[in-house]
């Protein structure tokens, strides 16, 4: 039933109450005589005439009927003589059909409280249910209209996308019209924005079960498939934290950008994380075991274990994405293809099919290449690639054993700072039964040219892994276990043999040399000697605290690790 409809038959039964039995319709009670008035105090001839004028110009208006400017003469009579029946009766009835009900419910209480048995008793109190009635209508009136306040302003929170707010007055609206399935619907949206997908799912449910036959349900199902699709990737996905992209679990690279490793399973790569408690100290020591220096390596994974913080959700990737567009990153859909100054291409990323396949720089020219093959349905191992250190290029190759893990590495780079020679190194990983990372043998070495006397140069080293109760890492040992140079003649007379034999003047051709103490020393550039250091960098996926440039003269390394004592390195996908 509409307001109008609801004003029109409350207005028809108060003209019913204005007309007493045996009163014709149309006329009004009869008014009160100046001999009716009950006096509470002595009453003057012209204050009895002002009320009569009153009264009968009040029943005269109210038969026009005129209830306003009737009204108006009532109230002039209640003003002189306070508190006479028919006058507070008839006061009641006008104010009513004005719409001035708290004002009507104050006469008819006065009225009621003065003359219990008065002859309008029995239709006052008719009045009183009708008045009642229309507080109840006013009141649901005003909750309508207060709910229907609320509500919009969960909507204009939500279009400006301050999901709190739109939630904590959605909650609020839900509590008073708990089976409305418009806040249902928008209670979805709202979590769904905010990036609670289960949430979204439960409310978009609710929804469904508030309207049985709901005219968008193919439009619901739909939207439900797909945050239960995302839903299931939060929970099995990881994020890449330099390009955005989603990958599956156990992915050990971005096969877009090729940014990682991500070896969320190994302990290593939660071995220094930024909580209090926790440092890792890296150490050196010379042949003869003196001290070589020491240094706090700085924290890596901000919010505790590493990967904890990449697990995929859409809030993530789109800060990802927003923060490499910034920096002139540009995207194809999903993934980054080039990085822009201005109008120029700095960097392309030439996509395959599946892979990022070469990086180019267009200015410069350089070109790094990469190759993977296929582990999974969306997951490649990286099986080339090309890193560039301080200018210089390392080409890298991966090994995998049958669970897909890291077994081996192998380096080649041309060492430019120091006599150009083509460097070769190698990485081997040991692991136990169970999977866990025991040890790496390490390698390396190379041959020089025949003017040099065709040396060849080989060093060996293991880094060893000790780890606490908790499955912790507590400390990596790097041991180098020889380092020798060989040549297999003499060097041509002049310069490059004066050279040797000033470098090392206990050398013997064809005689491997022990030069651990010394290093590795090819040539001279006016007063500095020239040398092929051993150089970890390019090993960056063997620990984060591996990579070094080791000093010549060291022989071996260490790592100590300290954890808070609650710390606890959790795979990923593990409670």
């Amino acid at each position: 039933m509409t307001r109008a409809r609801i004003t029109f038959l409350f207005a028809l039964f108060l003209a019913s109450l204005a007309t007493p039995p045996g009163v014709a319709q149309g006329q009004s009670r009869e008014p009160v005589d100046a001999e009716d008035i009950t006096e509470s105090r002595p009453a003057t001839a012209e204050e009895k005439e002002e009320f009569t004028r009153a009264i009968a110009f009040g029943k005269r208006y109210a038969a026009i009927p005129d209830t306003k400017a009737a009204l108006e003469h009532y109230l002039r009579a209640d003003a002189i003589f306070p508190g006479q029946p028919g006058v507070l009766y008839n006061l009641a009835i006008l104010m009513v059909k004005e719409g001035l009900y708290a004002d009507a419910q104050s006469r008819v209480d006065r009225y009621l409280a003065l003359y219990p048995n008065g002859a309008e008793v029995e239709t006052i109190r008719k009045l009183q249910t009708e008045l009642d009635f229309q507080k109840d209508f006013e009141k649901r009136q005003s909750e309508t209209k207060h709910y229907i306040e609320l509500f919009n302003r969960g909507r204009y929170h939500l279009a400006r996308g301050e999901y709190d707010q739109a939630l904590t007055i959605f909650e609020e609206a839900a509590e008073k019209q708990p089976t409305d399935p418009a806040v249902a619907y928008n209670q979805a949206l709202a979590w769904e924005q905010s990036g609670d997908f289960v949430r979204a799912t439960e409310y978009l449910r609710r929804y469904l079960a508030l309207t049985p036959s709901p005219s968008d349900k193919n439009e619901v199902d739909q939207k439900l498939f797909r945050l239960e699709a995302e839903i299931t990737d939060m929970r099995t996905k990881f994020i890449c934290p330099f390009c955005g992209l989603k990958l599956e679990n156990g992915a050990t690279w971005c096969h877009r950008c090729w940014h990682g490793p991500y070896l969320f399973d190994e302990p290593q790569w939660s071995s220094r994380p930024c909580l209090e408690g926790a440092s890792a100290t890296r150490t050196l020591y010379y042949m003869d075991g003196r001290f070589g220096g020491n240094e706090l390596l700085s924290c890596l994974s901000k919010e505790g274990r590493y990967g904890e913080t990449l697990g995929y959700s859409p809030a993530g990737q789109r800060s990802i994405r927003a923060a490499r567009k910034a920096e002139g990153w540009v995207y194809d859909g999903d993934i980054i293809v080039e990085k822009r100054v201005g109008d120029q291409k700095v960097i392309v990323l030439e996509q395959g099919s599946d892979v990022l396949e070469r990086l180019l720089a267009p200015v410069s020219g350089d070109v790094l290449r990469y190759e993977a093959e296929k582990a999974g349905a969306e997951r490649w191992n990286l099986q080339r690639e090309d890193v560039v250190i301080d200018g210089v290029v390392y080409e890298k190759r991966y090994g995998y054993d049958a669970a897909g893990r890291l077994a081996r590495e192998r380096v080649a780079y041309q060492n430019r700072g120091a006599c150009d020679h083509l460097m070769q190194m190698s990485a081997d990983y040991v692991r136990n039964a169970a999977g866990t990372l025991q040890s790496v043998k390490l390698g390396g070495g190379y041959t020089g040219l025949p003017v040099e006397g065709s040396p060849t140069v080989s060093w060996a080293g293991t880094l060893g892994f000790t780890y606490d109760d908790k499955g912790r890492v507590s400390r990596e040992e790097l041991v180098l276990s020889s380092f020798t140079k060989n040549w297999a003649e003499k060097p041509k007379a002049g310069q490059i043999r004066d050279e040797v034999k000033q470098l090392y003047p206990t050398a013997k051709w064809k005689q491997p040399l022990d030069i651990m103490r010394v290093g590795d020393y090819c040539g001279s550039a006016g007063m500095q000697r020239l040398s092929n250091r051993i150089d970890l960098r390019p090993f960056y996926t063997v620990s984060p605290g591996f990579p070094i440039l080791l000093p010549a003269g060291v022989a071996k390394m260490t790592v100590d690790y300290a954890y808070p004592d609650a710390y606890e390195v959790v795979r990923r996908g593990q409670k």
